[in-house]
């Protein structure tokens, strides 16, 4: 019994201290045209660890936030205790066909501003009838899915980065996804082989890019069975890192040994001998060699390097297994009965061949030609063409 109610505790201790996060994110509406929308928004945030729950946009008395007003600042909030790690991305969804025009949207974390979005090139941005876009910030990484039939695409925004994808997966590989699509029974895993190949040269090197699922582009990988779209991406920086500091410069060599001096001057003191005496002194010692040279200064510190080139992206997975083979097509329908042979003659009713206007229906089975009563042309009708209210008198076949 007390085992149990130790448990007990234990486990509303550790419901208890889970931390719960608080996520304003504000909604800076356009004054221009049809800015404001009646439509409720949804936000989900993303980090490096974990994603919230996608949740409706609330004001701070936890009621239905108010987008319907032009030029104002709309503050959504929405909490959660899942703990997302590093901040990554937002995700910003529409729940109707009423689009929101804004000019910026910032997330806030228990009060600190964490990302700032801002429209590209002055515009304004937003969101189309019932669209999804995921803003994410400069080194991050994210995985979206995209429904098929989805009304409006996903987009995703790398803002001042550039798009790298990473993986990307048409079909059905798993029956856990937000789309609500699942494995019909007996039915295997499939994939279209082409999936990741696609959204690379779609998306890859661009800032922001559009996401569909569909057979258009992917190909049908299971007949019948309704699929989605998982793509996961990088925001890379447009700049490499900074490369590492230069090397400090090598010290300068010593300078090189002086050259002796020349000779001194011949002395000028005068000289006698034995009471001969001679103006001329004698010769001056040789010169000293000259001193050694300094030692030449250090030399200067070496510049900073250069930044880092950006890095290769990643080499492509493996391909998918082959897609299941498709259902036998439907038998066609019976072909229509087929005129009359070379022989045909006249083809049109005797009562329709006459001075009256006579009308013919069917399919051609050789060149014919049309022969109309007086002030009416002829005309032609080709092998296998169909015609049909000809006002004609006789048809002769060729």
């Amino acid at each position: 019994m007390q085992l149990r109610i130790f448990l007990l505790l234990l486990t509303l201790l550790c419901v208890t201290s889970s931390q719960v996060v608080q996520y304003k994110i504000t909604y800076s509406i356009s004054k221009a045209g049809n800015a404001g929308s009646e439509d409720s928004q949804y936000v989900k945030i993303t980090g490096s660890e974990g994603e919230t729950e996608e949740q409706e946009c609330l004001s701070k008395l936890a009621e239905s936030a108010d987008f319907d007003n032009k030029g104002d600042d709309v503050e959504c909030y929405i909490e959660s205790d899942i703990n997302i790690g590093d901040y990554g991305c937002v995700y910003l969804r529409t729940g109707g066909d009423n689009g929101l025009d804004l000019t910026k949207v910032k997330v806030e974390i228990d009060g600190t501003e964490v990302h700032t979005i801002l429209p590209k090139g002055g515009a304004d941005f937003g969101l189309d009838d019932y669209e999804t876009k995921v803003f994410c910030k400069v080194g991050s990484s994210s995985t979206v899915e995209v429904c098929e039939h989805k009304i409006a695409p996903v987009s995703i925004d790398c803002g001042e980065g550039l798009i790298e994808v990473k993986q990307a997966v048409y079909g059905v590989h798993r029956n856990d996804n937000t789309c609500g699509v699942k494995l019909a029974s007996g039915a295997r895993k499939c994939a279209s082989a082409t999936s990741l190949h696609e959204v690379q040269e779609k998306c890859n090197g661009e800032s922001s890019c559009a996401l569909e699922a569909k057979n258009s582009i992917f190909g049908d990988p299971c007949h019948g069975q309704p699929k989605y779209l998982t793509v996961t991406w990088n925001c890379n920086s447009l700049i490499g890192e900074e490369g590492p500091q230069g090397k400090p410069g090598v010290t300068g060599e010593n300078g090189m040994v002086g050259e002796q001096g020349d000779q001194g001057a011949q002395g000028t003191n005068d000289f006698c001998s034995f009471d001969i005496c001679s103006s001329e002194g004698e010769p001056g010692e040789p010169g000293f060699g000259g001193f050694d040279g300094e030692k030449g200064a250090t030399g200067n510190e070496g510049e900073t390097g250069e930044n880092g080139e950006m890095g290769l992206p990643g080499s492509d997975g493996e391909s998918g297994l082959p897609g299941a083979p498709g259902l036998k097509g439907a038998w066609g329908r019976d072909g229509s009965k087929g005129l009359p042979g070379l022989n045909a003659g006249q083809y049109c009713k005797p009562a329709s061949c006459g001075l009256k206007l006579g009308h013919c229906f069917g399919t051609s089975s050789a060149t014919l030609t049309v022969q109309c009563r007086e002030g009416y042309g002829a005309a032609s009708i080709w092998k296998n063409t169909r015609f049909w209210g000809l006002k004609c008198c006789k048809i002769v076949v060729k």
